[in-house]
């Protein structure tokens, strides 16, 4: 009768000894490689005029504006894209919101 070894356990690893790296069997007692989690980018820190209201930052140039938006923008994928300032008025002409 064959005896039975137990496999490791989770925490458990057996480590390679100086005499498997000239085995040519393959190694199944490495210990797994451990991937670190990955880091989300860190944010620039927004200019005020971001923390302004759009009446605040009306009268700024569409260019400033742009600007300061891109910086909170998480990832530089979207440099490629046209962007521009569309100013919305009120039903008697008044400023009411920039998109």
């Amino acid at each position: 009768m064959a005896s039975h070894h137990p496999s490791p356990s989770p925490e458990t690893f057996a480590f390679p000894s100086d005499d498997d790296a000239n085995s040519s069997d393959e190694d199944t007692s490495a210990p797994p490689v451990l991937v670190s989690p990955i880091k989300r980018r860190q944010r620039a820190t927004a200019p005020g005029i971001n923390k302004q209201s759009d009446l605040e930052v009306w009268e700024l140039s569409d260019e400033d504006i742009i600007a300061a938006a891109k910086t909170t923008w998480r990832s530089d994928a979207y440099d490629h894209y046209s962007v521009s300032l569309q100013c919305n008025f009120g039903s008697k002409r008044e400023p009411l919101s920039l998109s």
